[in-house]
């Protein structure tokens, strides 16, 4: 009975939804750094530090 009615609540748009937003605190919480660790730079799920990388030559960026 339960189970039917939080289903009919839930449409398909909102379920996906609930699942991206489980994955990416999931992804979060596991990848979470103690405190004790150095600071880095912030990057972002999926595109990791894509936007630190130097714009004018980033092929030397990319080479160190």
């Amino acid at each position: 009975m339960a189970l039917t009615a939080i289903l009919e609540i839930l449409d398909f748009k909102g379920l996906l939804l609930f699942i991206v937003a489980f994955l990416l605190v999931a992804d979060y919480v596991k990848n979470r750094k103690p405190a004790n660790y150095p600071p880095s730079p912030v990057s972002l799920p999926f595109l990791g530090n894509v936007f630190n990388i130097d714009s004018k030559e980033p092929h030397i960026y990319l080479t160190k």
